[in-house]
């Protein structure tokens, strides 16, 4: 999943350690809710994420006011109806949601009165399940299913629109975004699990979604135990398998006998 070093390596120059690791705690959560739980679903979310909060630097729009940001008012698509409404619901979170009528229907699904207390989307853990939130509601996880960077064009116009001609809004900067995204994460799984021999010797898992013991190795089995066992510590049982889980999250697995 996504830890505090990654976010350090992949977010804005010089993240603090305890920035990076309340983001990472949030944005996992709001993954696990959301079942963004495989490679391509996270380097997708990550990628319009990183790219939409400067690496995860702005937690609110910077405010010119520019004449983009001037035509926020009373723009009837985003439900701003209000003198002030413009600026008052501007770009927040990481997903930089936008508009009276966003925070509205965002804050009716999570539960949260974000239409009165808009300055909730800059916090990590509401920001990061806005994020989830708006990926969800537009079915992005099974775009993310069919393709890598073939599928960043429709993502990206599916978050943040299209130009005049067409094009999503910055979209070699967000190609390229997915493209760092997943040199780090289309490895994961491989990385994460490594597996006990019959002689007791350890070996990274070599990447093949073969059964193992009742189980089948891969993102899914990886989600479940993050799940399971979020923190370290083990042996634990988790059906046909005794399960250790090291400080830096990689899962140990080891074969327990047949009864």
């Amino acid at each position: 999943m996504i830890t505090a070093e990654l976010l350090q390596r992949l977010g804005y120059r010089n993240m603090p350690l305890a920035v990076a690791q309340a983001w990472a705690t949030a944005l996992n959560a709001a993954a696990t809710l959301y079942q963004i739980n495989t490679p391509l679903r996270l380097s997708h979310w990550l990628a319009q994420i990183l790219h939409e909060s400067g690496g995860l630097y702005y937690t609110k729009e910077v405010w010119g006011p520019t004449p983009a940001q001037r035509g926020y008012e009373g723009r009837a698509n985003l439900g701003n109806t209000q003198p002030g409404d413009g600026k008052r619901y501007m770009g927040r979170g990481p997903i930089q949601v936008t508009g009276r009528a966003n925070y509205r229907s965002a804050g009716q699904r999570l539960g949260l009165d974000l239409e009165a207390n808009p300055e909730l989307a800059e916090r990590p853990d509401i920001g990061a399940l806005i994020a989830g939130d708006y990926w969800n509601s537009r079915g992005l996880n099974s775009r993310a299913d069919a393709g890598g960077e073939t599928m960043v064009e429709t993502i990206s116009a599916a978050v943040n629109g299209r130009n005049r001609q067409g094009v999503p809004n910055h979209l070699p900067e967000r190609l390229a975004r997915f493209r760092q995204v997943w040199a780090v994460l289309g490895a994961m799984p491989v990385q994460r699990l490594v597996l006990v021999d019959t002689g007791g010797k350890q070996a990274a898992w070599n990447g093949r979604d073969n059964p193992y013991n009742g189980v089948t190795l891969g993102p899914e089995l990886l989600a479940a135990l993050d799940l399971a066992y979020p923190v370290a510590g083990g042996p634990w049982e988790y059906g046909r398998l005794k399960v250790w889980r090291r400080q830096t999250g990689v899962f140990v697995l080891e074969r327990l006998p047949q009864t």
